[in-house]
């Protein structure tokens, strides 16, 4: 990962630079004192992620943020601040990706410093799959369109299992809850798997789902689910969240449920005071 780091104050780009030096997948490939600095740099040099002081003179991070997009649709951008009272802005407005209180500690630098660079991994990645609300699935930026709404449900299951293994029977028991098990039924549901397998094909992505021994798992490392970045606590997935999984699906109400007890506090009061 190719990052700047941009803060008027000398000693945190030192200390940044040395905390960068010690992580091999973060390439630090400039510090600046001046935004427009950086700027002029990214404009000839392209860059995977943003570390940006918010409060700056010339211009602040929000704006260099949005210069810099301007660039980089897919750059990973993360505030550093003293001010608190910035996230909301940060998140809400600007859509960071991450935000750094000052003063932080050693550990919080090598944490963030991680996390942009599984950030910026994830923007490269083509499958995009959305769970909150309704389940959706895009590949390059374009909408699959699921011919067969089993098809789409088996993957949804897949997704809510997040990479663990499901057999054809548990499948059933999820997807036909209240319908007896038979031969017959089963054979539809293995021509549901077939014609999700053609679909997954057709979009170039047919090892998104792994079939091992007649049980079947989401192949996770290839694709970006605001659903798994939720609960690695990516604070940009959590605000995305507004209590709706997988509408659709009433087998998706216990995870729905999950994620809302997850929610931090007052996250959970703006989700009631919207309903």
């Amino acid at each position: 990962m190719k990052a700047i780091y941009v803060d008027d104050e000398n000693y945190m780009l030192i200390r940044f630079q040395m905390e960068c030096e010690r992580i091999p997948e973060v390439y630090l490939a400039g510090c600046f004192d001046d935004p427009l600095e950086a700027l002029r740099y990214a404009m000839d040099n392209s860059i995977d992620a943003a570390f940006l002081d918010v409060s700056m003179p010339k211009m602040t991070g929000f704006e260099l943020a949005d210069r810099l997009r301007e660039l980089y649709p897919g750059i990973v951008i993360i505030y550093i601040s003293a001010y608190e009272e910035h996230m909301v802005k940060a998140f809400r407005e600007s859509h960071a990706d991450y935000y750094l209180l000052k003063p932080y500690s050693s550990a919080d630098i090598k944490g963030v410093l991680k996390r942009a660079q599984l950030l910026s991994v994830r923007q490269r990645k083509t499958i995009v799959i959305e769970t909150f609300g309704r389940f959706s699935v895009y590949i390059d930026g374009k909408h699959i369109n699921f011919t067969s709404k089993r098809a789409k449900e088996i993957l949804a299951v897949l997704v809510d299992h997040r990479g663990t293994s499901v057999s054809t029977r548990r499948l059933w028991n999820i997807m036909w809850e209240y319908e007896e098990y038979d031969h017959a039924r089963a054979a539809n549901l293995r021509r549901a798997i077939l014609r999700l397998r053609e679909i997954l094909a057709d979009a170039g992505v047919e090892d998104l789902v792994i079939s091992t021994n007649g049980e079947y798992r989401l192949n996770t490392d290839i694709a970006d689910c605001d659903y798994y970045r939720f609960l690695n606590e990516d604070p940009k997935a959590i605000q995305d969240f507004h209590g709706d999984y997988m509408v659709d699906y009433s087998w998706a109400e216990e995870t729905t449920g999950m994620l809302i007890r997850m929610c931090p506090p007052d996250h959970r009061c703006n989700m009631r005071e919207q309903e």
